[in-house]
């Protein structure tokens, strides 16, 4: 079921997406995305069950200790949501007449009853409403949800590119993507589009897959903050810090989260970057965006070449 929320314009839909409306959902994310280029991503999992071998804050850590950690709990644990919003670059969200449509997608591969997990967040996650049952019954497998981002375009699907290209097609990528404190909502997003391959043992080859996939207008709240005084915390805390209110859903869904995302991020663009171009370096290039792992500088332009082939950008 969708919820809704009437706004000072059209109400918001929040679209719960299962497994037998993912066609019809990406299919109209296909058609307005070259209108609403910009996509604000968050995602739900089972909490984390490995933690750094040495007890610190992890902002001391290394981003190589950073990524070894996350790489550990990413390959040992199962997607449970996605929650994209796409909005054009006044925030904007797509319009389909009697609504505006932002969307959560329902994974069936996590079990509670079998795989890993954090208790405490499996509690937190229940208590906000996530129905495991149904996404077990109902949920999408994460295989075909690779597929399809693939083919929609949102994702860059560099082997499809070069196809279009040698018919003098060209491929149009100019996907913006916003996260808060995105490392492991971008990492397990790669863990399936690269499926059955692991995550890469090394951090470089990692944000190669970052720029790979998502390219190099990946923006990270989290990292945006540090050039801003006055602001820390989570999400809901630096959302009231700016005076953005949670307009649909709740807290620890993956939907409702991606529009607060989004929603913070053109509130603190506006009152802290007005001098920096949206597409500015200043904020973006993923190995600078992501939360954990902007330590240390990399060029994020690489050729098709260097890129590893894996069997979902073929099929």
């Amino acid at each position: 079921m969708s919820s809704a929320h009437k706004t000072l314009g059209k109400p918001i839909r929040i679209v719960d997406v299962y497994s037998h409306n993912v066609v019809t959902e990406f299919e109209r994310i296909h058609v307005v995305l070259p209108r609403y280029p910009i996509v604000s991503m968050d995602t739900e999992f089972p909490g984390v069950i490995f933690k750094p071998t040495i007890d610190y804050h992890h902002q001391k850590q290394t981003p190589f200790e950073y990524y070894e950690v996350m790489k550990k709990n990413v390959d040992a644990l199962k997607l449970i949501q996605v929650g994209l919003t796409l909005s054009d670059a006044q925030g904007n969200l797509p319009d389909f007449g009697t609504h505006r449509c932002i969307w959560q997608f329902n994974f069936s591969d996590f079990d509670v009853s079998k795989d890993s997990y954090a208790a405490d967040s499996i509690h937190l996650l229940k208590n906000q409403g996530i129905d495991f049952d149904r996404n077990r019954r109902e949920g999408i497998d994460s295989k075909m949800f690779a597929r399809l981002l693939l083919q929609t375009r949102i994702v860059y699907n560099h082997v499809a590119a070069a196809g279009l290209f040698s018919q003098g097609i060209f491929y149009n990528y100019s996907v913006n993507w916003i996260s808060f404190h995105g490392g492991y909502d971008f990492a397990y997003l790669i863990k399936i589009l690269i499926h059955p391959e692991p995550l890469p043992t090394r951090l470089e080859d990692f944000m190669r897959l970052v720029t790979q996939f998502f390219g190099t207008r990946v923006y990270d709240i989290k990292h945006m903050m540090k050039y801003c005084e006055g602001l820390f915390g989570g999400l809901e805390k630096v959302g009231k810090t700016l005076g953005v209110d949670r307009e649909v859903g709740n807290c620890h869904q993956a939907g409702s989260d991606s529009l607060l995302t989004l929603r913070t991020f053109f509130k603190l663009y506006a009152k802290h970057f007005t001098n920096q171009d949206i597409h500015g370096a200043y904020v973006v290039a993923p190995v600078r965006s992501n939360y954990g792992l902007n330590m240390y500088p990399y060029n994020c332009q690489m050729y098709r070449s260097q890129f590893p082939v894996y069997p979902n950008l073929i099929n």
